[in-house]
């Protein structure tokens, strides 16, 4: 797992999110990783193409609701957080929910 999403995140300097999921997906889904588990980590790569300053769509509009600068707002939304780290150290936690549903 952690090396999917080290590739998808370094895909992240070249392509938009849609094409990162098309790409790793028919790599790594016939390894036999839990598709959700996958997509927990998936997602949020895809979302961080959108506030990459490269091409940072969300973050230009952010900037203007805002008014800071691009630079710090990057610095803010870049990191996943606790959250992500707890998710990639244990992927049973993401697996907990949807089996009680």
């Amino acid at each position: 797992m952690a090396v999917a999403l080290r590739a998808a995140a370094a895909l992240t300097v070249f392509v938009n999110g849609i094409y990162i999921m098309v790409l790793t997906v028919s790599i790594f889904m016939p390894m036999g990783i839990d598709p959700i588990c996958f997509g927990v980590f998936l997602v949020p790569v895809g979302e961080r193409t959108q506030i990459r300053p490269q091409e940072g769509f969300d973050l230009f509009v952010l900037q203007k609701i805002t008014g800071r600068a691009i630079l710090t707002l990057a610095d803010l939304l870049g990191p996943s957080g606790p959250s992500g780290r707890t998710a990639l150290r244990l992927p049973q936690i993401t697996l907990w929910l949807p089996e009680r549903c």
